[in-house]
């Protein structure tokens, strides 16, 4: 299965979603527990702060950087709908995954 990407800088083209309170933690700890595909030993900086790096994360279906869960809870960044109504219908946890199944 091709992943689908979120937050690798493109455009959001399908609305975005900002997060608060309660499901801004429930969202950061779903990106936190997001498998690790790879690993990029680089240090991001974002806005004179170092984030985290940037290698990518997955739920199966999505990936994400690394450093997405930090810059949603220091910087309040938005995500595409899509992802976040994927991580809500998953209960905010991510599922078992399938590495062999994923292309890269």
């Amino acid at each position: 299965m091709k992943l689908k990407e979120v937050c690798f800088f493109p455009e959001i083209k399908d609305g975005f979603t900002k997060f608060s309170g309660d499901e801004k933690i429930k969202f950061t700890n779903y990106l936190r527990k997001g498998i690790n595909i790879a690993f990029c030993p680089d240090a991001v900086e974002v806005f004179g702060e170092i984030v985290g790096d940037s290698s990518p994360c997955t739920d199966g279906v999505w990936q994400w950087p690394n450093f997405l869960a930090e810059c949603v809870v220091r910087l309040n960044w938005v995500v595409s709908t899509d992802f976040a109504a994927h991580a809500r219908d998953n209960g905010w946890q991510v599922p078992p995954v399938n590495l062999e199944s994923i292309e890269l």
